[in-house]
């Protein structure tokens, strides 16, 4: 049967469901490649978390006084941080972030954005005192001056003191 304008229906159901397709297709390629940008993201941090926690823990063998300095940038990152035990991390980290503040203990955390648990705490080799790393507290200054795609990046000095390892984390903007 024809319709007015010549075109059957049977052709409009068709056209409708190719469309219909074709939006599916693309939103879902859409998300996947979302997914691949978030996932190589994510092991870009994990990889620089990584080299921060084996130099900290080679200058646990090492005498007092040693040291070295490196560069670390990420983004979605909630706190790199010192801890006791393996629990949960203090709620206020964006806080302690802006105020860099410290914390010691035997484990270095690594906390992402929008999960509740850490996603690694690594029992270090000796004690390590860890400037909190990570998003600072919307609004600060410190906030305000990250760059534009929402990454932060530091300046760390690893340095052993005594008993311990310190990392000094500096904001640079």
């Amino acid at each position: 049967m024809l319709n007015s304008k010549g075109l059957s229906t049977s052709i409009w159901i068709w056209i409708i469901g190719g469309l219909v397709v074709a939006m599916l297709t693309f939103t879902m390629t859409f998300q996947s490649l979302v997914s691949v940008g978030e996932t190589s993201g994510r092991n870009d941090v994990v990889d620089r978390f990584e080299n921060v926690r084996n130099t900290a823990d080679l200058y646990c063998s090492r005498g007092e006084g040693s040291m070295t300095t490196e560069k670390i940038s990420f983004s979605g990152v909630r706190g790199i941080y010192a801890s006791e035990s393996k629990s949960n991390p203090p709620p206020e980290i964006p806080n302690y972030v802006s105020e860099q503040e410290t914390a010691r203990g035997d484990y270095l955390c690594l906390k992402f954005e929008g999960t509740s648990d850490p996603y690694a705490c690594y029992e270090m080799e000796c004690s390590v005192n860890v400037t909190y790393m990570g998003t600072p507290l919307e609004g600060t200054d410190m906030y305000v001056l990250g760059s534009e795609d929402g990454s932060f990046q530091f300046d760390l000095e690893i340095k052993k003191k005594a008993t311990e390892v310190r990392i000094d984390a500096q904001h640079r903007p």
